[in-house]
């Protein structure tokens, strides 16, 4: 799962009710935290959008909202409109954490990791740092490195670094604890199963990853990891060999 970077407010002041009603009626009274927070206050992505934007137009100065705006957009997979959130976000404030890993990570997923490990070098101060960085690592192949730097980050790729490391008990405890698991999560209990000779729980992970994504299918009937599963006969009916 890809990391996004984004910016948490702390608020004083107005409730929540008070600042959505001073939104609809003037929103150049709320403050930029004001602003910035009322986004948290709805699940809609429109509203959410709206309201950066809205700040954006009232606080140009303020490089948070197009941040939020870039992290949008790296979630609904629009690399170009998130490169353009964060040029104009790191225009304001060129050495702001938040946008620095952003367009990391942007630079990690195009493969250019001398560009990625420039910008993160300016995300110290971001708590998110260590899981950026260690998707760095990763990458790179220095998966000793990376599982030093994910601490005790819960995602998948913190597992598949542990997992690349040979430390199967640890991958598989923080496969049990990452949020929002996905397809790419039973997949790698289903990699950990396998490399301990446990066949039926890795078809059985198999089956979820499946379940929530279709493509692993085919790509797990061509995987080497799972080569001591070909005799297994619902491994041949999950991915049709």
């Amino acid at each position: 799962r890809r990391a996004r970077i984004s910016v948490n407010y702390d608020l004083i002041g107005r409730s929540d009710d008070e600042i959505q009603e001073q939104y609809k009626t003037d929103a150049t009274k709320l403050s930029v935290e004001e602003l910035l927070y009322s986004a948290t206050l709805t699940e809609n992505k429109a509203e959410q959008e709206g309201i950066f934007k809205k700040t954006a137009q009232i606080y140009p100065k303020d490089y948070r909202a197009y941040n939020d705006l870039a992290t949008m957009a790296m979630e609904e997979g629009n690399y170009d409109a998130a490169k353009d959130y964060l040029k104009k976000s790191l225009a304001i404030n060129n050495n702001a954490a938040e946008p620095n890993i952003n367009n990391g990570i942007i630079a990690m997923l195009n493969n250019d990791l001398t560009a990625a490990q420039t910008s993160l070098s300016k995300g110290a101060a971001s708590p998110a740092l260590s899981e950026a960085l260690g998707n760095l690592y990763l990458k790179q192949g220095n998966y000793a490195q990376a599982v030093k730097t994910f601490g005790n980050v819960k995602s998948n790729s913190a597992a598949l670094a542990q997992l690349l490391t040979k430390d199967y008990m640890k991958a598989a405890e923080t496969l049990t604890q990452v949020q929002n698991d996905d397809a790419m999560t039973y997949y790698l209990k289903a990699i950990i199963a396998a490399r301990t000779s446990n066949n039926s729980l890795a078809v059985e992970n198999l089956k979820i990853a499946v379940s929530k994504d279709a493509s692993l299918a085919q790509y797990a009937g061509n995987d080497l990891e799972f080569t001591k599963l070909a005799a297994d006969a619902a491994f041949k009916v999950l991915t049709g060999k």
